[in-house]
């Protein structure tokens, strides 16, 4: 013989603000009592309460009172789980797909204990379960132009190796065979026949020049170093040796601030990025003087610098570069960091336009940015930003 627990679920006090409050949820709420046999075990359950919205039971407003396998004997599989949550004390939660009459939604369905009975709780979670499809497309796509990027770079890599082998070995046998045609036959060139092999020589030389540029930009991302912490001092002593073995004809000095603060970089990297800003301080020198670089530091809060790559909360120490050089038109400050531009004309400064291009690219690797000051005649300020750690 069945019988109910008279510690059931009941409505008997303010059942018209029990039953509004239900009907005010979308997805559905409904409120069971367990039924037990005489053994104790729980055979069924009856409805007692349920909203006017639910997508579990609709348009059913008839079944308070009623025995829920009796109306819906496909719950018969879930009995087992709602009894376990009324004997256990314990809620549990599952996922239901309703995709039935052109329905595609989706409900975080979730039983808790209450008394000798259950409250039966449908959540929409359609729009959550959208979104996450969505990112799992996106993720996907994403996953597909990696692989694209990855075989590009993959590509990129090859083309590497082959400029920096292949191409610049045959630049350089080029130049070898025109020399040894000067050395050995100028008996038999004119002067003008002479001049020509001059003019291809000096071509090789600048799209050598050129070749290796662009092989330093396209490895930029490549450094086999963790981050550490760099004297900016020290490195720029050994740029400066460097320096002078390269132009033995002119005498540089780099004066640098005392004490200036490390910075936690990659010391390749690093040496590059400095190594570019000192020899365009050369390159761009007055005609019949001597380049002197000064190097400062200070810091900064991002709030006071007018700058759109400063993230805000942020405090920098700006490294400062300056020259007495020719100097530029502040309003190319932009465009001196554009790969392959050119401030004057061609032939008329040793470089390929990739220096400061390669500059703005380390320092994005770094989390900074670099930002230039210039004045006709006057010389230049480059301003590298490190975010302080």
């Amino acid at each position: 013989m069945e019988k109910n627990s008279s510690f059931g679920i009941t409505h008997a006090s303010h059942p018209v603000l029990l039953q509004a409050v239900l009907d005010t949820f979308h997805s559905g709420i409904h409120i069971f009592n367990a039924i037990r046999n005489q053994s104790g075990e729980i055979i069924d359950f009856q409805f007692v309460l349920l909203g006017k919205k639910s997508v579990a039971f609709p348009d059913r407003q008839d079944l308070a009172g009623r025995k829920l396998l009796a109306e819906y004997p496909e719950y018969q599989a879930q009995l087992q789980q709602m009894a376990q949550v009324v004997n256990s004390g314990s809620s549990r939660s599952h996922e239901v797909h309703l995709t039935a009459n052109g329905n595609n939604s989706w409900y975080l369905v979730t039983d808790s204990p209450f008394g000798e009975g259950l409250v039966n709780v449908w959540e929409d979670i359609t729009e959550q379960k959208q979104a996450e499809e969505k990112i799992h497309e996106l993720n996907r796509t994403l996953l597909i132009n990696n692989r694209e990027l990855a075989s590009l770079n993959s590509e990129l890599k090859t083309f590497n190796s082959i400029a920096a082998t292949d191409y610049t070995d045959t630049l350089r046998k080029l130049y070898t065979n025109l020399e040894f045609i000067i050395s050995h036959d100028a008996r038999n060139l004119t002067d003008e026949g002479k001049a020509n092999v001059r003019r291809a020589q000096s071509a090789i030389q600048k799209m050598k020049l050129l070749t290796e540029d662009i092989v330093s930009y396209s490895r930029i991302h490549t450094h086999d170093t963790d981050l550490q912490a760099v004297d900016l001092i020290a490195m720029l002593q050994g740029i400066q040796d460097d320096m002078r073995r390269g132009w033995p004809d002119i005498e540089i000095n780099i004066a640098c601030q005392e004490n200036m603060p490390e910075i936690q970089g990659y010391p390749f990297l690093l040496n590059l990025l400095f190594h570019h800003l000192i020899d365009n301080a050369i390159k761009f020198r007055k005609e019949n003087t001597h380049p002197i670089v000064e190097v400062g530091c200070r810091d900064y809060d991002a709030a006071s610098i007018n700058h759109p790559a400063a993230l805000p909360g942020t405090r920098y120490n700006r490294y400062t570069f300056t020259d007495q050089g020719i100097g530029f038109a502040q309003e190319a400050a932009e465009d001196i960091f554009v790969i392959f531009h050119r401030l004057h004309q061609k032939g008329m400064y040793k470089g390929s336009g990739i220096g400061l291009a390669i500059c703005r690219k380390i320092m994005d690797i770094h989390g900074g940015f670099i930002t230039a000051e210039g004045t006709m005649g006057t010389g230049a300020h480059f301003h590298c930003y490190f975010p302080i750690p």
